[in-house]
Formats: structure tokens, C-alpha cells, sequence
């Protein structure tokens, strides 16, 4: 392979033109409000974890019930770090089956389909909503049952340094679109309160190591062990309706060990045809709490006790919360919010100053000036205001309260300020915060925390990233003390930045991300490359791939090293499909087209 084109065509993407074009959902349909809907009658997700790597498969079942022909049109949340592989419909006489296809190309074979009397389907995105994921079925028979199969593949996250994630997103909450941009329409999104159907969750996980524990902090659920542990399978216990996002958190054994993984997949699409190829994924957390008991005894507890409450920061530090208190965070969200608040002011070091930014329609700071010192009684009375505030500010313009904490706010000399938004991130315009915080941050880091079932990954995980920081999610019914000490740990102590990912780079075609571009890890953050294998290597049937950092504490290099041969392989397009993906998804941020030497998320071997 001399080129990204195999990969492309493997997957249906053009590699003339390949950003915006392959899309990457993680939750279920949402019918939009209409005069005439397809009833929903459940929902099944089945779900299959290798190692940390998730394959998810949705079922839906529809029933037209109406004496016309119809089209109908839903809404999809979808995740940042999923790869979209399939979408199926079902008719009883035949079964659709998507291509990836250039955005206006598709929607005019859509219309051209729906004018002939075909029965045809459409997915795409908005630029305005980057995160919701529209789909199309038109010329749906009269009287008639439709089954929707959707699949996609994404890598499980790091909760707490300690176990693997997974969430499964249930629902819309209505998207404020920020008076700056008026030309926008708002989609009619409707939540999920008040559905009359339900869905049904299974999923099996594998893992070459021990499995030590299986949970949900959002549903009951029943875990079924095999294979000594090594194998679990989890279905839920009762009959629900998807109100609330799902969360499967499950701890292994020697989570800190690196991960290596071999696919073995085949290029053409016919079978008799013998293109085999390989590619590698290797997944890695530092431990980076390793030697530092506090910290340890605080993942632990899941809480700060004045016992044992950990220094986060060695220096001093300027803490500005920006608090969403628009409409949409009204309830529970916005008491979980100001529980998330009053935890984080708890936990500053002394040395340290704070301030609190509100923001609805418009915003307003805590401090009149500069930021406050975090004195006991300072603490105090920030506490007490915090207790008062509710969710009466009205829209959600984010902007505002941003360019404030970045730009216009006064600093204080010597302590390096790290900002941290509590929102639910339900806007419109969340590429152009984005591109805001991007050009914006100077030296500040940018933290999020989502707030509640549906909070937008676009806006809460993308902002984290554009401003060199770390995200998290905390539910309805979730307990935040964990999440809060997860982000005030992952944004404040030592960061890793020296992994170094060693190969024999004759044996590797592509590499993504750059091994020598990293940016850094910190604590619960995993670490994933993908090595896009060439001929050679199938040709000597064996690589050497070591993986080391030096621990930023300790200074200790920890440094993990194995042979992956062909005989090692396991037969999968799930790892090369979820490698494009990264791939794809660096060069959309680059903004670049299809030049892929020398970006900072791709390398090819120079031979």
C-alpha cells in the first residue's frame, strides 16, 4: 500500500475529498415531531467490548400504520469518538444498505429515489449541529413493519483511574441557538420523558485480563461471569424507557498495563480474493498516581475527607468556574451542577484564587474584580452565594462567559489560571466556541464537565480539547464526588509527556496519531495508536513495538515491550475502521484536505 487510498475504499470514502463524510453515531433515533409518525415500538443494543475496544449494534423496530406512503425523519446523538460502520433498513421484500457518499451527492440520490417511488434513506449532519446525526426514510409502504440496524465502533474511556466507560447517550434536550447567529433554524428536538416504548441493553465483554468487577451507576443490571473471569455478560434487569443515558463502568485487573492488539482484515470486497492486511492497536494508561498515597486514598474513597485530602497542585493556581445557568439547566441539573461547584472550591489548594462566571443570556462575575483568595471564610461566603443561585439567567450564550474568563478578566501575576465550564452544552454555535477557545487560550487550560443525561459531547469534549484540557460526565442521578476529584486531579497534577512508541518503521505504512506528536496524558487518559502494517511485515510475519515513558514524579522510565506476529491476529475490521476514523477526525481539525504527509495526527514511513 503506497497511499490511504485501500483504507478508504475499504470503508466507502473517497480519498479525494474524505472530511465531513464519514459519520460516527452512538445513540438511538429520536422521531421528530411531525402530523404523521411511525410508532417506535423497542429498541435493542447489543454490545460487544474487546479489550477497550466497543462494537455497538442498534435495533429498531418501526410499524407504519398509516394507508399512505410517508417519510419520516429522525434524530441521532452522536459521539465524538465513534466510528459509524453500517446502517441497515428492513422492509419485508428487501434491505437497504448504506454507502458513504459526498453530503449534496447523496441528498440528491435521495430526492431522485423518493421521485421514482422508491423507498430510499439519507443520513448526514449540519454544520450548525456537528453532534446530531439526521436520517432520512422516504416511501415507506403503507401497513407496514421497518427495522432500522445501526452499527458503529468506539474506544471505552478511563472513569477515575481505575475502570473502563461506557455510555450510552438516550436523549435530546432542546438546542439554544444563540441569538448571534440567527440564520440557523433549530431542528423541532424533542427529549425522551415521555416515550412510550423501551429498549432493551445486552452486552458481552472479553478481556485477556481478569475482570474484577461489573456496575452501572445509572441502571440495575445482571452480570453474568465465564470464561474465570475473563468474560462477562450484562443484559438489564427491569424494563425501562431510554429517559436517561446508560453508563457500564467494568475494572480489570493491571489497568495501567499497556494493551497490544493485531487485526488481520481484507481489503477487497471479494472474498476469493486474497488482500490480506494488518494493523495494529496499542492502548496505554500511565499510572501516574503511581507513589502518591493521597491521591490513591482519595480514587479510592471516592470522596475528600479532611483526613485525607490531597494537594492537587504543588503551585499556585487561578480557578475561574464558569456556571451555566440558563433554562435548560433547570432541576436536578442545575443542583448537580452547584454540587459539582461547592466539591470544587472545597478542594483548591490555599494558595490559590477563584472566581465564579454565571452565564444565561448574558453573564456576570462573583468577584467585582479580581479573582478571589481561596481563604477559609472566602470559601465560605462563596458557598453560601452558591446556594442562593438557581437556573434563572434564560438562553445559553457560552461565548460571553469564555471570552471573559480568557480574555478580558484581569490575572494574577504568577498563578497560572485553569478555567473549568459546568454546562450542558445545548447550543448551536459549538464550533464556533470551539474555534474561539482554540485561538484563545494562550496558556490557560480549559476544563468541562457535562451536566446530566444529554449534555452535548460535541460542545463538552470538543471545548476540553481546543483548550488543552480534560472532560467529564456526570448524570441525573449520578454521585459527582468522583467525577469532580477525577477532573480537578487530571487537570492539576503532573501531565505525562514523553511516551515514546518505538517500531520498526520499514513495517509500517501509517501511524495514527503521530507517536511523535503527542501532546500529553495525564491521569485516567488513554492513550491509543493505531500502526497501519505494509507488505513486509506480512511477508516476515513479525514486528518488535516497545512503548515507554518517563513517570514525571518518579523519573522512573516504565517501558513495556512485545512481539506481534501474524499468528497473533485475530480476524477483525473493527481496529483499521476505528484507526481511519482517528485519522480522519485529525485531519477535519487541521481544516486540511487529503495531504497527509507531515500533519501532526498521521505519519508515514519514509522507505
Amino acid at each position: 500500500m503506497g497511499n490511504l487510498k485501500n483504507f478508504f475504499e475499504m470503508i466507502g470514502i473517497d480519498e479525494e475529498d474524505p472530511i465531513g463524510r464519514f459519520h460516527c453515531p452512538g445513540c438511538i433515533l429520536l422521531p421528530i415531531v411531525r402530523e404523521k409518525n411511525i410508532p417506535l415500538k423497542n429498541i435493542d443494543y447489543k454490545i460487544e467490548v474487546f479489550e477497550t475496544l466497543a462494537n455497538v449494534e442498534i435495533t429498531q423496530y418501526y410499524q407504519n400504520n398509516e394507508k399512505d406512503f410517508i417519510e419520516t425523519e429522525y434524530l441521532l446523538p452522536i459521539s465524538n469518538d465513534a466510528a459509524f460502520v453500517g446502517m441497515e433498513v428492513h422492509l419485508p421484500n428487501e434491505i437497504l444498505k448504506s454507502i458513504v457518499q459526498p453530503k449534496e451527492e447523496a441528498k440528491q440520490q435521495y430526492d431522485a429515489a423518493k421521485e421514482e417511488g422508491r423507498v430510499a434513506g439519507y443520513s448526514g449532519t449540519e454544520s450548525h449541529a456537528p453532534d446530531i446525526l439526521k436520517i432520512k426514510i422516504g416511501n415507506i409502504p403503507p401497513e407496514t413493519s421497518v427495522k432500522v440496524v445501526l452499527r458503529y465502533i468506539e474506544s471505552v474511556e478511563v472513569h477515575a483511574n481505575k475502570k473502563y466507560r461506557l455510555i450510552i447517550n438516550s436523549t435530546l434536550t432542546p438546542r439554544y441557538y444563540s441569538r448571534n447567529h440567527p440564520e440557523e433554524v433549530s431542528p423541532n428536538i424533542t427529549t425522551t420523558n415521555k416515550l412510550a416504548f423501551t429498549w432493551k441493553i445486552t452486552a458481552n465483554i472479553f478481556s485477556s485480563k481478569a475482570i474484577l468487577e461489573v456496575t452501572s451507576p445509572t441502571h440495575e443490571i445482571e452480570v453474568r461471569n465465564e470464561n474465570e473471569q475473563h468474560s462477562a455478560f450484562v443484559n438489564l434487569k427491569n424494563c425501562e424507557y431510554p429517559n436517561r443515558n446508560f453508563v457500564l463502568l467494568y475494572q480489570t485487573v493491571a489497568i495501567q498495563e499497556p494493551q497490544f492488539s493485531l487485526a488481520e482484515y481484507n481489503l477487497s470486497l471479494n472474498p476469493n480474493i486474497d488482500t490480506r492486511q494488518y494493523c495494529a492497536m496499542i492502548t496505554y494508561m500511565p499510572d501516574l498516581v503511581k507513589g502518591d498515597p493521597d491521591i490513591q486514598l482519595a480514587l479510592q474513597n471516592n470522596r475528600l475527607e479532611p483526613k485525607n485530602e490531597p494537594d492537587f497542585l504543588d503551585s499556585r493556581g487561578e480557578f475561574i468556574f464558569v456556571l451555566d445557568r440558563s433554562g435548560s439547566m433547570g432541576g436536578s441539573r442545575i443542583e448537580k451542577a452547584k454540587e459539582a461547584l461547592i466539591l470544587f472550591l472545597k478542594s483548591l489548594p490555599s494558595d490559590s484564587y477563584f472566581d465564579i462566571v454565571s452565564f444565561g443570556s448574558n453573564h456576570q462575575c462573583y468577584s467585582k474584580e479580581l479573582s478571589e483568595r481561596t481563604t477559609e471564610a472566602n470559601v465560605a461566603k462563596a458557598v453560601d452565594y452558591i446556594q442562593t443561585i438557581g437556573a434563572d439567567m434564560g438562553g445559553t450564550e457560552i461565548m460571553g462567559a469564555l471570552v471573559e474568563s480568557l480574555i478580558i478578566k484581569g490575572r494574577r501575576p504568577n498563578y497560572p489560571r485553569y478555567v473549568y465550564l459546568l454546562t450542558d452544552g445545548d447550543v448551536s454555535n459549538a464550533q464556533s466556541i470551539v474555534n474561539m477557545v482554540e485561538n484563545n487560550r494562550g496558556n490557560i487550560r480549559i476544563n468541562t464537565l457535562g451536566i446530566g443525561s444529554g449534555a452535548s459531547p460535541e460542545l463538552v469534549r470538543e471545548v476540553a480539547r481546543a483548550g488543552n484540557g480534560y472532560s467529564e460526565f456526570v448524570t441525573d442521578q449520578q454521585d459527582i464526588s468522583e467525577t469532580v476529584i477525577n477532573l480537578l486531579m487530571k487537570s492539576t497534577i503532573p501531565v505525562c509527556d514523553n511516551i515514546k512508541v518505538d517500531f520498526d518503521k520499514t513495517m509500517v505504512e501509517y501511524a495514527t496519531p503521530d507517536p511523535s506528536a503527542l501532546r500529553f496524558v495525564t491521569i485516567g487518559e488513554l492513550y491509543t495508536v493505531f500502526l497501519f502494517l505494509n507488505d513486509k511485515f506480512s511477508n516476515v510475519g513479525a514486528i518488535d513495538v516497545s512503548i515507554s515513558y518517563k513517570h514525571p514524579q518518579t523519573g522512573k522510565e516504565e517501558r513495556t515491550e512485545r512481539t506481534l506476529t501474524v499468528q497473533d491476529a485475530i480476524k477483525t475490521e473493527s481496529i483499521p475502521k476505528l484507526g481511519v476514523h482517528f485519522l480522519l477526525k485529525g485531519l477535519s481539525r487541521t481544516k486540511k484536505s487529503s495531504k497527509f504527509i507531515g500533519e501532526p495526527d498521521v505519519y508515514q514511513a519514509i522507505q
